[in-house]
């Protein structure tokens, strides 16, 4: 299973293809799933062990399959951090899966395992007053039993559960799985997100020849036009007009650039352009209200100072993605982009968060770049295969047509195919800066990066905020030594602070301990009000506190803390209560939730406290 399974993983990330959520991503992640949870489940592997065969399987193919020799650090980083990922949701998962029977099929559960029943087959081992804790383990071993579509799914969404890897457990425990329900609650879950953005469009108004619209705007920003046809589209109650023409310099949304905006001079009458989008092959220009003469000779214009951001900051995105291969390696691929005017966003892969070194030698390698004021080349209708020599950078799994537009800033650096707007010389975009480097799932990175104007805003920002602070340090020779120093003395007083806390509470416990006192079969006490200031002070108090008394207690202690009043509920596994159930029995209004032994709340006021201490006292007398 594991040798079939590990040489298939390899093989496809060394062709490009990394785990993700969707398509062949998500084909490899779940082959990759269904082997850490055999390790797991078979061979007791809690470890990531996968990522250690790759040298192996990089040795044993290194003559039919060479790319895997090549990629060997890149593919075991790859596959690690996708073991590390899924076993930490793992073993919830397949605990959560023991306690399916209870937790997700009430009804079934109510409908076999009645009070009569339980009464036909007694057994000391069953708690009959108390539903939740009725535990049948022949429920779990029931050949006949079903994980419906609701759990199976709730298995993938919350624990990353392919829908295979579920049927394969439910087989081995003998269970069947509800798929029809499952893709259901999958179809579900997707037309909530279509009904939150569906649409009501009219059928299209013809005003002139319906021809396909010439888009200009690589070399214009402007031009004379008419309408081809137009139609009204509704969402959430609001209504917008689509208009088609003939000729638009207006860039339509596309390659992760944003559409432009501008207006149509309608012989006098101006009408804004909200925004600019693709739908098949028309260019879709949105506005919020007719003109009063639709054929009336057009003037087209976008706004050019916000697609002069625009294309600073795609030109940026080619310049950036040249840097991260030269400094991560060419494993980097993108992953997904946003170029807009005020920011740019870039995704690419990579297995691990990228240093603060690895980061500034890419924001300076891409600003050299602009330093060089390197010369737009750009290559119009070019052939495919003509590409392909050139060596052009391609999107991996990216369908191209038989002619693409070919854009290069300095042959050696960066020549990629894209549809999109640039500067005509790098020194064009001013400056370069990184504000941001994060995960956004297994694999891949996201960096966010500002240009121009933006980027020497946000560099004066960061200036300002420096000369604030050294504004508070008036006198100081060096103001980074002096921050340091008022941190070493924050960490001072913390560690003061934590030592008398310390004491507070070894006093409250001696105290507290004397105030324990037999109530039925356990020993109890609740008590509101207690002098501590914080919910972690009264964690460590519950903790000492059970440390002293050991076994059958019963504690409800609670403080007041930032305006509302912190409970913790301690019941002894002695017991063989749940806490979060006898919580739930004798309150509506204190929440909370915990382990079965310590349940963490919090109450409106007081006298709350003091109700369910009063419950408490009845319930265990």
């Amino acid at each position: 299973v594991i040798a079939d399974h590990i040489r298939a993983i390899s093989f496809t990330i060394a062709d490009g293809q990394l785990p993700g959520n969707t398509g062949a991503g998500y084909v490899i992640r779940r082959i990759l799933r269904r082997a850490v949870r055999y390790g797991y489940s078979f061979l007791q592997f809690d470890q990531p062990f996968l990522c250690e065969l790759v040298p192996l399987i990089a040795n044993q193919f290194s003559e039919i399959f060479p790319e895997v020799k090549a990629q060997e650090s890149f593919i075991a980083n790859v596959i690690r951090e996708e073991e590390n990922s899924f076993l930490r949701t793992l073993a919830k998962g397949i605990k959560r899966i023991d306690q399916l029977p209870i937790n997700f099929y009430s009804e079934e559960f109510d409908r076999i395992y009645t009070k009569e029943y339980f009464e036909k087959n007694p057994t000391s081992e069953y708690i009959h007053n108390i539903k939740a804790d009725y535990v049948v383990p022949k429920v779990r071993e029931n050949p006949k039993f079903n994980i419906d579509g609701k759990s199976a799914f709730e298995l993938y969404d919350t624990y990353g559960f392919p829908i295979d890897l579920t049927r394969l457990i439910a087989t081995e425990k003998g269970w069947t799985v509800d798929e029809r329900g499952f893709e259901t609650e999958m179809q579900l879950q997707k037309s909530r997100g279509r009904d939150a953005a569906a649409t009501e469009q009219s059928d299209w108004v013809t005003v002139g020849d319906d021809v396909k619209t010439d888009f200009i705007g690589y070399d214009y920003n402007e031009a004379d036009a008419h309408v081809v046809k137009y139609r009204s589209v509704k969402q959430k109650d609001k209504e917008l007009f689509q208009v088609v023409l003939d000729k638009t310099p207006f860039y339509a949304e596309s390659g992760g650039q944003v559409g432009d905006v501008g207006y149509l001079d309608f012989a006098g009458e101006k009408i804004d352009v909200l925004d600019t989008k693709k739908e098949n092959d028309l260019i879709i220009h949105f506005v919020k209200k007719l003109p009063a003469k639709i054929d009336a000779p057009i003037h087209a214009k976008i706004n050019t100072p916000r697609r002069n951001d625009t294309i600073k900051n795609h030109s940026a995105t080619h310049l950036l993605q040249s840097a991260l291969r030269l400094v991560l390696g060419n494993h980097v691929q993108q992953k997904g982009s946003l170029v807009h005017p005020d920011h740019l966003r870039f995704d690419f892969s990579h297995f691990a968060k990228m240093t603060a070194e690895e980061i500034a030698k890419v924001e300076q390698i891409v600003n050299d770049k602009i330093m060089e004021n390197i010369h737009l080349e750009e290559r119009r209708n070019v052939p495919i295969k003509d590409a392909e020599k050139l060596g052009a950078t391609m999107l991996f799994g990216e369908k191209y047509g038989e002619f693409v537009r070919v854009i290069t800033f300095d042959e050696n650096y960066s020549r990629e195919l894209c549809g999109g707007c640039h500067v005509q010389s790098t020194g064009q975009i001013g400056l370069f800066k990184i504000v941001s480097e994060s995960s956004i799932s297994s694999g891949v990175r996201r960096i966010e990066a500002v240009t121009g104007r933006k980027a020497f805003e946000y560099v004066n920002a960061k200036i300002n905020e420096l000369n604030a602070i050294a504004e508070g340090f008036k006198g100081s020779k060096n103001i980074l030594q002096s921050v340091k120093a008022l941190q070493e003395q924050t960490d001072t007083l913390k560690k003061e602070n934590e030592h008398l806390q310390d004491k507070l509470i070894a006093g409250l416990v001696t105290q507290l301990k004397s105030e324990v006192a037999p109530l039925g079969k356990v020993q109890f006490l609740g008590k509101a009000n207690i002098d501590v200031t914080n919910a972690e002070a009264l964690r460590k108090l519950g903790i000492q506190l059970v440390h002293e008394v050991k076994d059958d207690y019963v504690f409800l202690l609670s403080a007041n803390a930032g305006g509302k009043s912190i409970v913790h509920l301690r019941i002894a596994p002695s017991l063989g209560t749940n806490g979060n159930q006898v919580l739930k029995e004798l309150s509506s209004s204190i929440k909370g939730g915990g382990p079965a032994d310590f349940v963490q709340a919090s109450a409106g006021s007081t006298s709350e406290v003091e109700d369910l201490i009063a419950k408490l006292k009845e319930r265990y007398k």
